[in-house]
């Protein structure tokens, strides 16, 4: 993806510290290490990838983050932790009613939208 965009939506969702963040479609865990980063002390990530050989390079990638959990299915079918932040790099035409429904109270997402 584009690193500009995703520094403005980033900047813009303002990860704090503490805050559980559900990255959909975290690829090789790029993005996933950097919201890892900005939720540190006390923060958590939870990042699914749907392809498995993302998903494995993800899981190496990302196994020194202690605060960083990858999962290997499908966002819209595994239920979502409740979360201050959903942060979606994966082509969807609008979000699932599941996704807002974990969205805590000021919760934010990011969903880059893909008409169809």
């Amino acid at each position: 993806g584009e690193p500009i965009l995703h520094a403005m939506w980033l900047g813009k969702v303002a990860p704090k510290p503490g805050e559980t963040v559900t990255h959909i479609g975290a690829g090789t865990g790029y993005y996933t290490a950097l919201l890892a980063r900005l939720v540190e002390p006390g923060g958590s990530v939870i990042a699914f990838e749907l392809e498995a050989d993302l998903a494995a390079r993800a899981k190496a990638n990302l196994a020194r983050y202690a605060n960083v959990e990858v999962i290997h299915g499908d966002a819209v079918t595994n239920p979502l932790q409740p979360s201050d932040i959903i942060y979606v790099n994966a082509g969807v035409v609008a979000p699932p009613a599941a996704w807002l429904k974990v969205l805590k109270p000021g919760g934010r997402m990011i969903l880059p939208w893909r008409p169809s």
